[in-house]
């Protein structure tokens, strides 16, 4: 069974981050007076979110005002308040009301761990303003230009410390070049 929020229009919309580039998560947290959400993401999907609101972004205009929005009821059995990991993720531009929305849909990271075969869909759904928008644009792009560096030759992230071998301007694998050399000149331990 599914569980549906509405928190309406937030009043406050958040981009966080948490631990080292490489071992870090994302999350996109929500609140109003209807209810609070906590949206855990991937980095792709913060990227996709940030890079979309920002191009949408760059032909509006600023001063555009919220409009009335109607906002459903919630269901009887909603919390108000969720926390999950988003499977899917969207969001449009209401031109009439001036006004974001956005949907996600995923389930909760208990019942990921769990490895539940049909878990419970968790659906959450608000809106936002213009200038909320430009923050988790900027944000978010801040965020995942804060991580590990990506080659531009292959786009792999880059482990700091660690010596990238990158197949595409090497020309070659790590592994596989080593095979190879051990078995042209054998072993340095089996000369005398």
């Amino acid at each position: 069974m599914e569980q549906s929020t509405h928190l309406g229009i937030v009043d406050d919309l958040e981009v966080l981050t948490y631990g080292e580039p490489g071992n870090r998560t994302f999350n996109l947290t929500a609140n109003s007076d209807r209810g609070s959400a906590i949206v855990w993401l991937e980095k792709e999907q913060l990227y996709n979110i940030a890079f979309s609101l920002g191009n949408a972004l760059e032909s509006m205009n600023p001063d555009d005002e919220i409009t009335d929005f109607d906002i459903p009821d919630m269901p009887d059995d909603s919390t108000g308040s969720v926390e999950f990991k988003a499977a899917r993720v969207a969001m449009q531009y209401d031109s009439s009301r001036k006004l974001f929305l956005f949907a996600a849909a995923g389930v909760t990271l208990e019942q990921l761990e769990a490895g539940d075969d049909d878990p419970d869909a968790i659906i959450v759904q608000f809106g936002f303003s213009h200038q909320q928008a430009v923050y988790v644009a900027q944000r978010g792009l801040e965020i995942v230009a804060a991580g590990r560096p990506i080659c531009p030759y292959c786009h792999v992230a880059i482990n700091q410390g660690d010596d990238h071998v990158c197949q595409r301007r090497n020309g070659h694998d790590a592994d596989y070049s080593t095979l190879v050399i051990e078995q042209l000149y054998g072993d340095d331990d089996d000369e005398d």
